[in-house]
């Protein structure tokens, strides 16, 4: 349990509140990214002319004084048109600096913009990433929820957990682009496999771009546009050289989002922001090179711990959850006593929406016979919980699967996800979706399970 719970923990923060989320289940149906609708100004009415009566001359005009000749200036020239750099030649020279293989660092924070059935919701994740000579460095990352630290120091990969004070050894990363992907995997990769091909010293693919002057944050700089079939990509280069990334914004086209397995019709932008870049530094003496705090756990890779196949007739797996109050809950204090409903939910899902007041009826209606429901709430937070319920006058138990511990042991792919366990604890029914007989169906389960 402790290396599955470790090991949701770190991918948490690699899919990003998927999560993910890290952030994103996969429901039957999801939105396209928004698209910024054009407002049209009104057509300005011509103001009606008015006639106004001459004044009278007066009999004796005064005389006037003379108006000194002005000489008009020459009209100024157009100043000549900017001249645009090649991109190529741009990135060529990011790419020298970048990945000359001296130890650099810089810090960045990326935003990712979901557009779920009309509704925008973003996400954060920031860090900073220090690199030594050859593959050697350390990344730490956070986000809203947790941090993790990545040391490698060529014959060594550790992931730690600073919260927990635990760490897991993972296979040492061979190059600079390995070291990140281990943090920045899932729907992260596109523009961190961008940055890291300048950190390798190569030019990234699908170039060349177009270039105009843009603007960050108030300074010139290079801006770079191009469409892949993986993505649309503006980047903004500094105009000094060696011209570093200031920010990269990466909207994911259905390719992309097909291949990290994001639901259709959801939208997906990633907005990173460069800041302090330090192409040259002197890193302390084995600092890339991981020291286990006083107290600090090992615990063991997933792969090496066997999952439970989840299934009607199977045992219902244990977990423990905090609350919406922050109070831990054991399923197994209720396995083998209660007749159990799991449903795996978050507010933006629509069909959850329209799940969880069936479940809530039918489970009240058999509460005084042993029935229990437990609403398990994908990777939100308990003020955005509570004013759901508030809204939809719901008063539910709600355990809170921060990491995605539960889901996964329940094997939650897409919700919402509602399973029937009985009180001998193995799982009687298992719905996924949402279906117009859904109410009829569960109550017909309840029914024998109480017989």
């Amino acid at each position: 349990m402790r290396g599955i719970k470790w090991f949701m923990i770190l991918t948490a923060l690699a899919l990003a509140a998927l999560a993910i989320y890290l952030l994103i289940p996969r429901t039957p149906s999801s939105p396209s990214p928004a698209e910024t609708e054009s407002i049209k100004s009104e057509d300005t009415l011509p103001a009606s002319a008015s006639s106004q009566p001459a004044l009278p001359q007066a009999e004796t005009e005064a005389p006037q004084p003379e108006v000194a000749a002005t000489v008009e200036p020459p009209e100024a020239s157009p100043l000549p048109a900017e001249e645009m750099p090649d991109s190529n030649a741009l990135l060529e020279q990011a790419a020298s600096a970048l990945g000359s293989g001296k130890p650099i660092s810089f810090d960045f924070r990326t935003k990712i913009a979901v557009v779920n059935a009309g509704t925008p919701r973003d996400s954060h994740i920031e860090g900073k990433i220090e690199l030594g000579m050859s593959n050697s460095g350390v990344l730490h990352l956070k986000d809203e929820r947790m941090e993790v630290k990545i040391y490698n120091d060529g014959n060594t990969c550790v992931k730690y957990l600073p919260s927990q004070n635990q760490y897991l050894k993972v296979p040492p990363a061979v190059t600079r682009r390995a070291l990140i992907s281990t943090g920045m995997s899932g729907v992260l990769e596109a523009p961190f496999v961008w940055l890291s091909d300048l950190l390798e010293g190569k030019t990234p693919q699908n170039t060349p771009a177009t270039v105009v002057s843009g603007d960050h944050n108030g300074t010139a700089c290079w801006e770079l546009n191009a469409e892949t079939p993986q993505y649309r990509l503006k980047a903004q280069l500094s105009r000094e050289a060696p011209h570093t990334p200031l920010a990269v914004t990466m909207e994911l086209k259905d390719a992309e989002l097909e291949k990290q397995r994001v639901p259709k019709n959801i939208g997906l932008t990633l907005s990173t922001e460069f800041q302090n870049w330090q192409l040259s530094y002197d890193a302390p003496e084995n600092y890339f090179t991981f020291t286990p705090p006083p107290g600090a756990v090992e615990v063991q890779p997933e792969g090496t711990m066997p999952q439970s196949a989840i299934g009607e007739g199977l045992p219902a797996p244990d977990f423990t959850l905090d609350d919406i109050d922050g109070s831990p809950v054991n399923l197994k204090d209720y396995l083998g006593k209660n007749i159990i409903i799991l449903d795996f939910w978050a507010t933006w899902c629509g069909p959850c929406r329209r799940v969880i007041p069936i479940v809530t009826e039918v489970s009240k209606e058999f509460a005084d016979r042993g029935v229990i429901l437990f609403t398990v709430n994908q990777r939100e937070t308990p003020e955005k919980i509570r004013d759901f319920l508030q809204k939809q006058n719901l008063s539910i138990n709600v355990l809170l699967d921060r990491v995605g511990q539960a889901s996964r042991l329940y094997q939650v792919t897409g919700i919402p996800k509602v399973v029937i366990i009985g009180k001998d604890g193995l799982i009687k029914k298992i719905y996924a979706g949402m279906s117009g007989n859904l109410k009829a169906s569960i109550t017909q389960v309840l029914e024998e399970l109480v017989q």
